[in-house]
C-alpha cells in the first residue's frame, strides 16, 4: 500500500468505507477486515465557499457554496447508511469590508452571488446554511431537526495587477510530419535470434552529417533495469521524449514517444533530463529490431536538455540584484563516446540496415572502420539546436498595453572547464522567444564537450514573482529485498534520486558491491538538497506558486546479465512541509527480478519568499507592466482568469481541492522483456535456441559463444565471481551437456 500523503490515503480509505456502508457492504477497516458500525443518528451540513474570477477592483466576483448538503447518517442492518438533501434555505451578508467601501451582495438567493468590490482591501463574506435549522423527512412520516451552519470566507481586492511572466517554453505549432516506416527487411528478423545485430541504422550511414536531430518534451528519463552484457559496457539512461510536430517523422506511426538510449557513464548526472524538460539530441537513428522495430536516437552524440527554472539575472543588467525570473537552463553535453554498441563492432551491436548479402557482419558495423579508424563516433561538425524560451512579457500584454520588452538574459558557463569554443546564439527574427544555438566542433580535438545556458526575459518584480525556496531530503531506504539471490550476498546496487534543482537534478546514492541490505540511513547523514558536508543532492530547490517539486529513483541490482530492477519511486510533490514515506514500484514482465523497498523523505520551506533588491531600473520596468483597475476590461478578466498569479495564499482565484502528491507510475515508460537476451529467455526457449543454431547456423553459434566465454572471463576477475558462478550453474541447466562441455566445461562452478 502507498504510504505516502496519509491524509490523502486516510481520506480515500474514509470514502470507501462511506461508498460501501452506504450501498449495504459490510465496514471494513484499513486492512480489510469486517468492523461493527460506528454510527449514530446524526445529521450535518457540508458546505465550502469558494472565489471565482479574479479579484479586481471594479469587477463583480462570484462566490459558490458547493457542495451545500444535508448529510443523514444512520444505522441500519448492521452498517452505516447516509442519505444526502439539499439545503432548503441560505442566507448570505458581508461581515465586514474596506473603509469607504458601498460594495453589495447580489444573486443571494442563488448559491453563486455576486460581490462588487468598490475599493482595495479585506471582505469578509458570511454564508449560513438553514438558518433557524431545517428539517429532514424520514421514513415512518416523522422529520428531524438540522441545526444551522456558517461559513465565512475572506477576499482580498486588489487595485492594480501584473501579468506575471509565463514559465513554460513556447512551441509555435507546425503541421505534422508523417511517422517512420516500419522496418520491414532492415532488420534481419524481428525477434531473430541472439547474434544477429540488435540495431540498424535507418538509412545508410556514411560519416557524422548522417546523424538525425531530435527535439521534443521529455515524458520519462530512468537508468535501464538491465541491458545485453555483449553489446553494453554499462546500462543505458532511457530517455522517452514526444516529439515535436516537425519530428515525428522520426517515430514509428504506433508509438507516442522515441526513446534515446545511452550508457549511463558517457551522459554523466547534470546533463541527464528530467521528466517535462525539452530535449535536443542529435545521435544514430535506428531500428530496434529487437522490440518490435521501433526507431530509437541509440547511442546520441549531443544531449541537450533544457529545463525550465528560476533564472538569476546578472548584476549587469543593472535591474537589481538577487532578480530571479523564469526561465530556460540548458544542460548541453557532447560526447563520442557511445557505449559497446559503437566502440567494438559486437556482432549484436549497430549495423548498417540488414542485407542478406554475404559480406561479414564486422564489414556493416557503425561507425565503419574506415574513414574513422578509432573506436569513437564522430563529433567534429556543427551542432545545432533550439532553445525556446517562454513567450516575451510584452507579447502577452499587446492586447492590453503598449509596454516596452524586457532584456533578454543570456549567460554561458563551463562548470566542468571543457575546452573548445563558446557557443553563438541569435534569436529567430520571426520569434524572439525562439533561440537558435550553433557549436562549431570541426577542429575540435577532445572526445567531449559541455556548456550551461542561462536564457530568460528580464522582467523583474519586487518579491521575484513569488519565488520560494525548498529542501528535499532523503532520511533512509528500508529495503524489503535488495534483489539479489540468498547465496548471493547483498545487493549490488548502482541507484540514483532525481530532483528538479537546476544544477544537480541526479545524484548517484548507490554504486557498490554487496552493499545495500535491510536499512540503509547512510551512516545517519541523509541525502538532501542545500549542499550539505557530505551527501549532497545540489542546492536546495527554487520555484514559483503552483509549481511542484519532483522526486523519483531509478536503478539496478548490477548481477552481470542477470541483473534486477530496483523498481521506482515517483513523485510530484505540493510546496507543503511534509514528512512521507513511499513504496516503490517494479513494472516488471520478463524474467528480471524486482528489488523492493519503502523511501523515508522530507520536505522543508527554507525560504518562504527569496526577495530581489531592485534597481530604481528595475522598480520602474516592474511598473511599466502594472494594469491599473480603470485598465481592465472584460476581456482581460475573462482571458486571464484560470493564470496563476501568486496572490496572496488566502486568495482562491478558482475552485479546487488542495493540492495533493501525485504517484505518477503511469509516466513511466515501462521497459519491455528482452527477447534476444539470454539471461532472459526462459531455459525452453534457450535450449530450443542452442539446439536449432547447432544444426543450422553453427558459425554463428560459435562465434556468439566464443564472445560469451570472453565476456564470463572479464565478469570472473571481477569482484563479483563468486555471485556470476552461481548464475552460470543456473544457465548451465539450458545448455546441452556437449555444448555447455566445449565452451564452459572447465569452470568451477557450484552445486545447486
Amino acid at each position: 500500500m502507498k504510504r505516502t500523503a496519509k491524509i490523502s490515503i486516510v481520506f480515500l480509505t474514509g470514502l470507501m468505507l462511506l461508498a460501501g456502508s452506504a450501498f449495504g457492504l459490510p465496514r471494513l477497516d484499513e486492512d480489510g477486515d469486517q468492523q461493527p458500525p460506528a454510527c449514530s443518528p446524526d445529521t450535518s451540513i457540508s458546505v465550502h465557499l469558494y472565489e471565482k474570477d479574479l479579484p479586481l477592483v471594479g469587477t463583480d466576483m462570484m462566490i459558490r457554496a458547493a457542495p451545500a448538503t444535508i448529510i443523514r447518517e444512520q444505522p441500519n442492518a448492521g452498517n452505516c447508511e447516509y442519505t444526502f438533501s439539499q439545503i432548503t434555505g441560505w442566507t448570505w451578508e458581508i461581515a465586514s469590508k474596506p473603509p469607504g467601501s458601498n460594495a453589495t451582495l447580489t444573486g443571494t438567493s442563488t448559491l453563486t452571488p455576486s460581490l462588487t468590490l468598490d475599493v482595495a482591501g479585506r471582505y469578509s463574506i458570511r454564508f449560513t446554511a438553514c438558518p433557524g435549522g431545517c428539517t429532514v423527512a424520514v421514513p415512518g412520516g416523522n422529520s428531524i431537526s438540522v441545526p444551522s451552519t456558517t461559513r465565512k470566507m475572506d477576499v482580498e481586492a486588489i487595485s492594480e495587477i501584473v501579468i506575471p511572466p509565463e514559465r513554460e517554453p513556447w512551441v509555435p505549432s507546425k503541421p505534422y510530419a508523417s511517422p517512420a516506416p516500419s522496418a520491414g527487411e532492415k532488420c534481419p528478423v524481428i525477434g531473430a535470434s541472439m547474434w544477429n545485430p540488435s540495431w540498424v541504422t535507418v538509412g545508410v550511414w556514411a560519416g557524422h552529417d548522417d546523424y538525425e536531430t531530435l527535439e521534443g518534451k521529455v515524458r520519462a528519463s530512468k537508468v535501464s533495469r538491465k541491458d545485453f552484457p555483449l553489446n553494453h559496457d554499462e546500462f543505458d539512461v532511457n530517455i522517452h521524449v514526444v516529439p515535436d510536430p516537425e519530428y515525428w517523422g522520426l517515430k514509428t506511426v504506433h508509438k507516442r514517444d522515441i526513446e534515446i538510449e545511452w550508457e549511463w557513464p558517457q551522459i554523466p548526472e547534470p546533463f541527464r533530463p528530467t521528466r517535462n524538460d525539452r530535449l535536443s539530441a542529435h545521435g544514430y537513428w535506428i531500428y530496434d529490431c529487437a522490440h518490435g522495430d521501433r526507431t530509437e536516437i541509440h547511442p546520441p552524440v549531443m544531449v541537450a536538455s533544457h529545463r525550465p527554472r528560476p533564472v538569476k539575472l546578472a548584476d549587469s543588467l543593472g535591474l537589481g540584484s538577487d532578480v530571479w525570473v523564469p526561465g530556460i537552463v540548458t544542460h548541453l553535453w557532447i560526447n563520442a563516446e557511445g557505449g559497446k554498441t559503437t566502440a567494438d563492432c559486437p556482432d549484436t551491436g549497430l549495423h548498417q540496415p540488414y542485407s542478406q548479402s554475404p559480406l561479414p557482419l564486422e564489414t556493416l558495423c557503425v561507425p565503419p572502420r574506415i574513414p574513422y579508424t578509432s573506436a569513437t563516433n564522430p563529433i567534429r561538425k556543427r551542432f545545432e539546436f533550439t532553445i525556446h524560451l517562454p513567450r516575451d512579457p510584452k507579447e502577452i500584454l499587446a492586447p492590453y498595453k503598449d509596454v516596452p520588452s524586457p532584456p533578454l538574459h543570456l549567460e554561458i558557463l563551463d562548470p566542468l572547464n571543457s575546452r573548445g569554443p563558446t557557443p553563438t546564439i541569435t534569436q529567430d527574427p520571426q520569434n524572439p522567444s525562439i533561440l537558435h544555438v550553433s557549436v562549431e566542433l570541426a577542429g575540435y580535438s577532445d572526445h567531449d564537450y559541455s556548456r550551461k545556458i542561462f536564457a530568460a526575459w528580464a522582467l523583474p518584480s519586487p518579491d521575484n514573482w513569488g519565488l520560494s525556496e525548498w529542501r528535499i531530503a532523503v532520511n533512509k531506504l528500508h529495503v524489503h529485498n535488495d534483489a539479489d539471490g540468498p547465496l548471493s550476498g547483498d545487493g549490488d546496487w548502482r541507484f540514483w534520486v532525481n530532483v528538479n534543482n537546476t544544477d544537480q537534478e541526479w545524484t548517484k546514492i548507490f554504486e557498490c558491491e554487496d552493499c545495500v541490505h535491510g536499512e540503509e540511513n547512510f551512516n545517519n547523514t541523509p541525502f538532501q538538497t542545500g549542499r550539505p558536508p557530505a551527501h549532497s543532492m545540489g542546492p536546495d530547490i527554487l520555484v514559483f506558486p503552483g509549481q511542484s517539486l519532483w522526486l523519483r529513483t531509478s536503478g539496478y541490482e548490477h548481477d552481470y546479465g542477470w541483473s534486477s530492477d530496483t523498481g521506482n519511486v515517483l513523485l510530484e510533490l505540493p510546496q507543503e512541509a511534509a514528512t512521507g514515506e513511499e513504496d516503490s514500484t517494479c513494472k516488471e514482465d520478463s524474467a528480471s527480478g524486482c528489488a523492493s523497498y519503502t523511501l523515508y523523505y522530507e520536505v522543508s520551506q527554507v525560504t518562504a519568499n527569496v526577495l530581489p533588491q531592485l534597481s530604481q531600473a528595475g522598480q520602474d520596468l516592474y511598473d511599466e507592466y502594472i494594469m491599473k483597475a480603470d485598465e481592465i476590461g472584460e476581456d482581460f478578466e475573462a482571458m486571464n482568469k484560470n493564470q496563476d498569479w501568486g496572490l496572496p495564499q488566502d486568495v482562491v482565484v478558482e475552485a479546487g481541492a488542495p493540492p495533493e502528491v501525485r504517484h505518477l507510475e503511469d509516466f513511466d515508460g515501462l521497459q519491455g522483456p528482452e527477447p534476444n537476451n539470454l539471461f532472459e529467455m526462459s531455459e525452453e526457449d534457450l535450449a530450443e535456441t542452442i539446439a536449432t543454431a547447432s544444426e543450422e547456423s553453427p558459425e554463428d553459434l560459435d562465434r556468439f559463444l566464443n564472445a560469451l566465454r570472453e565476456n564470463v572471463d572479464e565478469a570472473l576477475a571481477s569482484p563479483k565471481a563468486d555471485e556470476v558462478r552461481i548464475n552460470l550453474a543456473e544457465l548451465k541447466a539450458s545448455f546441452p551437456e556437449s555444448t555447455w562441455d566445449q565452451y564452459f566445461g572447465d569452470l568451477d562452478l557450484p552445486e545447486l
